[in-house]
């Protein structure tokens, strides 16, 4: 009996040691949980973190990016109206510099005109197409150098040149005159324009429009041709 004792306290002697070692294990593996989690949970707040600062980084950079966007779209706005309006302002000197050249050499028709040129000239015929398609306004200018220092006075005819259902055909513009027809008369000293409507017959194809001045005490009759086309574009 007495071995059989001290056998079963040997053994739960050893039972209770095995027990506290389970017990310490229990509580071991219990601590390194809880670092585990800790850690864990550390690593989700850093990460959360790096997320939220990389969202930040991005909204930032569409913002940025936007904005660069609408300064580009409005530099290309600027860039644009300024080259029309450098084009614009271009047009419109070329313009004016034509209409001087213009000015310049009617004047140097009248002041300092070519030798072979003194006297009477027909400097110049303009042609306006009115609202109605076949209507024109014909506008002539004749001039005579100021060494005349005289009127001169006569009349002047202007013909029409072109086709009619293919065939060749010439309108005394006389007779087509929207007024009162006929020649018309001039008398100057330096200048003058005269003006005219008409309205073209249906199926007629102009091609050339011819002039002629006839002043009073000379014999020379002073003719000049245009082409219709060409009047036309100025």
């Amino acid at each position: 009996c007495k071995n059989a004792q001290e056998q079963l306290a040997q053994n739960t002697a050893r039972h209770e040691t095995q027990l506290a070692q389970l017990t310490n294990a229990k509580a071991t593996l219990e601590q390194q949980l809880q670092v585990s989690n800790a850690a864990l949970a550390g690593n989700e707040d850093a990460i959360r973190a790096q997320q939220e600062e990389a969202e930040k980084a991005a909204e930032r950079a569409r913002v940025q990016a936007e904005r660069d966007a609408l300064q580009a779209k409005q530099n290309f706005q600027a860039a644009v109206y300024a080259a029309d309006e450098a084009h614009a302002g271009t047009e419109e000197f070329e313009r004016k510099l034509a209409e001087l050249r213009e000015q310049v050499g009617f004047y140097r028709d009248i002041v300092q005109p070519d030798e072979t040129q003194a006297g009477l000239r027909v400097h110049g015929i303009s042609l306006r197409q009115l609202t109605e398609s076949r209507h024109f306004t014909a506008v002539l200018t004749l001039v005579q150098s100021v060494r005349g220092n005289r009127n001169v006075s006569g009349q002047t005819s202007m013909w029409i040149d072109g086709l009619q259902n293919g065939e060749p055909l010439r309108l005394d513009l006389g007779a087509i005159n929207a007024g009162d027809g006929g020649s018309l008369e001039f008398s100057f000293k330096f200048y003058q324009e005269l003006a005219v409507d008409f309205t073209l017959p249906e199926e007629f194809v102009p091609t050339r429009l011819v002039i002629w001045a006839d002043p009073q005490g000379a014999n020379n009759r002073i003719e000049r041709q245009f082409d219709w086309e060409e009047i036309l574009r100025g």
